[in-house]
């Protein structure tokens, strides 16, 4: 078996056998069998190697991403892991250049077995947009339908994951339905994916512009977009994860119908305690400035 120390780099020609796994819009996943890390050699990892269209990837970026993960507190840094799929290693090709990461292997309690009108079973990541389908949907496809208390709870836990990111002055940038993954059992927690993507205090996000997904735009950059002004469209600050902490935590409690495209509080505002949905509505505020912080979400989902 192939190991390497505690650099933040390691080449490809080193990794061994490469299995493909997935397959998505900017990169290609692999198992790695025959490769381990020497801090935590039972624990599964993948290669997600950044197609070649994309490329080349500027290294330092990354590493910074890599290096970040040493610099947590150590009492901290297992909750961390557990709540975002972070990148371990940068990969470099022949030229020197990053190929992708190596990140840890999504755990399955992530994943849903989603049964098709053919009777076929395909396993999917267990991404958020499901929570926002009726329990119909979820019973007719066999994905799990979590209740009121449960869904609170992964509101929770998501609060938690941006706490941590933004404790350490990172902006995660594009959360959406895709990117937050989440499980009922053994008790409701949620993941977030692609942390490649997200841009450190002081640097740039090392894949590039770190985009709005469809549906999750924030008011400054739907008002950029209209003006035309796509250096104010793209921006992704704090305030703009809060309004999408925000947006996520209304449509997880808002099931049904409409619910995926949804920015109005009002459809809770009957099920929801008086101070959160009071948070709610600072958090879709059209002015950033006035949107709670994850640490106010997660104080008031714990207290």
């Amino acid at each position: 078996m192939a190991v390497i120390g505690f650099d933040s780099t390691v080449r490809e020609c080193d990794l061994g056998r490469m299995v493909e796994i997935a397959s998505g819009g900017m990169a290609r996943v692999f198992s790695l069998p025959d490769f381990f890390l020497p801090e935590s050699p039972g624990r599964p990892i993948v290669y997600k190697k950044i197609k070649a269209k994309y490329r080349p990837v500027p290294q330092y970026g990354l590493q910074s991403l890599v290096r970040l993960l040493s610099g947590i507190e150590s009492n901290l840094k297992p909750s961390f892991e557990r709540q975002l799929n972070w990148p371990v290693r940068v990969v470099l090709d022949d030229h020197d250049g990053a190929a992708g990461v190596i990140l840890p292997l999504i755990p399955d309690e992530y994943f849903v077995s989603l049964r098709r009108s053919s009777g076929e079973i395909k396993r999917r990541p267990a991404e958020v947009q499901y929570l926002f389908t009726d329990s119909r949907y979820c019973a007719r496809v066999g994905i799990p339908y979590p209740d009121e208390s449960q869904r609170l709870d992964l509101c929770r836990s998501l609060s938690f994951a941006m706490v941590m990111l933004h404790k350490l002055d990172v902006v995660y940038g594009d959360l959406s339905a895709r990117n937050i993954l989440f499980r009922v059992l053994p008790k409701p927690a949620v993941l977030l994916v692609d942390c490649d993507a997200v841009r450190p205090k002081g640097g740039a996000a090392p894949l590039g512009a770190q985009p709005h997904s469809p549906d999750w735009e924030p008011p400054e950059a739907v008002k950029a977009r209209a003006r035309r002004d796509s250096t104010g469209y793209n921006i992704q600050n704090k305030e703009t994860d809060r309004y999408k902490l925000g947006l996520a935590v209304l449509r997880i409690l808002s099931p049904g119908r409409g619910c995926s495209t949804n920015t109005d509080p009002k459809v809770v505002k009957s099920v929801l305690p008086p101070r959160i949905y009071s948070l709610l509505e600072q958090s879709l505020s059209v002015n950033p400035s006035g949107r709670p912080e994850a640490q106010t979400w997660y104080k008031e989902f714990t207290s």
